[in-house]
């Protein structure tokens, strides 16, 4: 508690002075914008200007914080002058469940304001607003067309085979060639991440990358522009394995079974391999992966403090981010794991002690009710259309929605639901797909879309 009010005192005045200089400069700035350049034309340019940065921010954002950052702080600038005056034709304005979203986004600083722990919960959410929730608004407003999805398909491909090359070098001379980060004491890459984290990225990443298959020239023909993708995915793939992620390897393999079913003609009976060789590697795999090993894992003690604290405070939860002074208050005495752990290692666990019944059926219900099941309807559906072009727009949106369901399949036995870079991440996506589901209409009439 007292390490609690020292975290308070510390950075709360702090930031709340940053905020108001900040907020009150960024609106002097867009009032002398507007006069000097008038209101359409800046409508135009801070649209071009989201674009920019919101692919180089797919590109450069795994190599820094400096970038991922740098991305949300000028995206928000950017969204703010542009919805000012182009909301009326924003995907914004026309995206369906807006109330519900509304809610969502206000959801984390209610939970840290009524939190029993505020300054604790300050301390993990402090940074989402201006790193981690832009994100979504940006690949909504930005997401309105295929040769969009083809461009951020060929910038996240260049981003995960970059970070694919540099985990190889690691693997080969102990050290990544970005950071000279070493290989960890177990033997896990990590690329120029740090960490095995790089696992999650890729996993959420390399999804959408496979986009790319439509931007190449169609002059080639299906099987070279299918190899030339796999080939450029295999050094990403290979860190990925080696990072030893297993979080990212459930990711990445849910997310391209749920693609598959949903937007390529398999026969049912390939459709059942996936799940035998799950079953074998589960049962005869590596030790780490094994079902045994996952049975002894470290998780279901933390799972089971995180129900108690959920059958302790049912309703309304503990607040944002305080699954550790929560267990701890409790006198629960972790014995796998070490008490000073801060979170349960599944955002669906966590969304119940943080934030109760009400929590759980406000995140979840948003990520894995719209994000998920809703827009994955909508995805099948638009497979098996008889258009052929609305066919392969829906096949292009299909690998958005299956890089989002890596994001949630990484979620369910990893991470802090507030981890700044992986919620960024996951929300990025989110705003993907439904960019594409709202602009789907316009682009498969041939309509232009607005500030494009």
């Amino acid at each position: 508690m007292q390490e609690t009010g020292s975290f308070g005192e510390q950075y709360g005045r702090s930031g709340t002075q940053t905020v108001a200089r900040a907020a009150a400069f960024s609106a002097s700035a867009l009032r002398r914008l507007k006069v000097w350049l008038g209101q359409e034309k800046i409508v135009a340019q801070s649209y071009a200007l989201l674009r920019v940065v919101f692919f180089a921010g797919c590109l450069l954002s795994p190599l820094g914080k400096a970038f991922q950052v740098g991305a949300g702080v000028a995206g928000l600038v950017l969204l703010a002058a542009y919805y000012t005056g182009g909301y009326a034709r924003s995907n914004l304005a026309r995206l369906p469940f807006r109330w519900i979203f509304a809610v969502f986004f206000l959801y984390p600083f209610a939970a840290t304001i009524f939190s029993q722990w505020p300054g604790h919960s300050f301390g993990y959410t402090k940074h989402i607003l201006h790193e981690s929730f832009p994100l979504f608004f940006m690949g909504l407003e930005c997401i309105r067309s295929p040769r969009d999805m083809r461009t951020a398909g060929v910038c996240l491909l260049l981003a995960v085979f970059g970070q694919g090359a540099d985990g190889m070098w690691q693997f080969v001379t102990g050290y990544d060639l970005i950071n000279g980060t070493p290989v960890t004491v177990d033997g896990r890459l990590t690329g120029s991440m740090g960490t095995y984290r790089v696992g999650n990225y890729l996993a959420i990443a390399m999804v959408p990358a496979l986009l790319t298959f439509w931007a190449l020239p169609r002059s080639l023909s299906v099987r070279w522009r299918s190899l030339f993708v796999a080939a450029v995915s295999v050094p990403p793939f290979f860190v990925l394995v080696m990072s030893q992620t297993r979080s990212a390897m459930l990711g990445l393999a849910g997310a391209l079974y749920c693609y598959a079913v949903l937007c390529l003609r398999v026969h049912r009976r390939l459709l059942m391999v996936p799940p035998v060789l799950l079953g074998i590697l589960l049962l005869a795999g590596p030790d780490r992966i094994r079902l045994s090993t996952a049975l002894r894992d470290g998780r279901w003690e933390l799972w089971e403090a995180a129900w108690r604290i959920f059958r302790e405070h049912m309703w309304f939860g503990t607040g944002a981010s305080t699954f550790n002074p929560a267990f701890n208050s409790m006198g629960i005495t972790l014995v796998i794991n070490d008490n000073t752990i801060p979170h349960p290692h599944g955002i669906f666990v966590q969304f119940l002690s943080d934030g109760g019944i009400a929590g759980f059926l406000l995140l979840a219900g948003v990520l894995a009710g719209i994000g998920f099941i809703w827009c994955g309807i909508r995805v099948w559906k638009g497979v098996r259309a008889a258009d052929v072009d609305e066919i392969r727009y829906w096949r292009m949106a299909g690998l958005l929605w299956a890089g989002f369901a890596a994001y949630l399949g990484t979620g369910v036995f990893g991470h802090n639901f507030y981890r700044t870079w992986w919620l960024a991440m996951g929300l990025m996506m989110f705003g993907c797909i439904m960019g594409a589901v709202v602009s789907a209409g316009r682009c498969t009439r041939g309509e232009a879309v607005p500030h494009e």
